[in-house]
């Protein structure tokens, strides 16, 4: 806690209850449960890419859209990895394979994966920067530690990582990078972790109506116009000092 703010908002019941227990103890601040604003356009532009989507799936007579998205950190990247596995998955041509990387991707592992992309006809390596479009599109993600997975569950989509990082994972995780064609044909299939992306949904983001950032202002307003905006703070000198130090008195 910063001891420094009179209001949190909350993206969903996991975080409200963490934050009402300090509440509790602190007794210096109140909790709203507004949603989180960032995924707003899941809720508003859901079906804004549904053509495109199909068309895709038209000019490349595929079935379904696969998205790898890796991050870009060295040491959790599956980018090394996965090269001769994403060639080997392309061979089912009834996937059409896109490839979307982060801008800070090491530029050798860059370059790779779009040669791969020009040799194969099902690959398609993405330059454009909003991966919003291509997580509506998608009907499986394939990533390692990236951050994207959580908004991808949100969607209520399968998910395969290699060697994620996480503590409590709810998804398709393997240590075996070999194993990616038939965690693909299992989560196409079977979606084995439909149960565990109800929770994640339920208890972490129970939003898709497109509203949360309209519930934050509101909240925001009405705490207002309640308690008013207080003149000062009740805050240490220790504190006082650090707050002084970084933004100056």
């Amino acid at each position: 806690m910063r001891h420094y703010f009179d209001l949190y908002l909350t993206q969903g019941p996991y975080f409200t209850e963490r934050f009402n227990k300090l509440k509790s103890v602190h007794k210096d601040f109140d909790v709203i449960e507004t949603g989180w604003p960032k995924l707003d356009v899941y809720g508003t532009d859901k079906s804004v890419f549904e053509q495109e989507r199909k068309e895709l799936l038209q000019k490349y007579n595929a079935k379904k859209i696969l998205l790898y998205a890796p991050t870009f950190s060295p040491k959790l990247t599956s980018a090394p990895f996965l090269v001769e596995q994403i060639k080997l998955l392309s061979e089912n041509k009834d996937y059409l394979i896109l490839l979307k990387f982060h801008p800070l991707m090491d530029e050798s592992w860059i370059q790779i994966y779009k040669d791969l992309a020009n040799e194969i006809p099902n690959i398609i390596f993405e330059t454009e920067k909003n991966i919003i479009k291509f997580l509506l599109i998608s009907d499986v993600l394939i990533s390692d530690t990236s951050s994207v997975i959580y908004e991808f569950l949100l969607l209520d989509k399968p998910v395969i990582t290699f060697n994620n990082i996480s503590d409590n994972i709810l998804w398709q995780n393997s240590s075996n990078y070999t194993e990616l064609i038939p965690l693909v044909e299992k989560n196409l299939n079977e979606d084995p972790y439909s149960k565990e992306r109800k929770f994640i949904f339920e208890n972490y983001h129970p939003y898709n109506d497109g509203k949360s950032a309209k519930r934050m202002v509101d909240a925001v307003a009405d705490y207002i116009k309640k308690n008013g905006v207080p003149e000062k703070r009740k805050l240490s000198i220790l504190r006082r000092f650090k707050i002084n130090s970084i933004f100056k008195k």
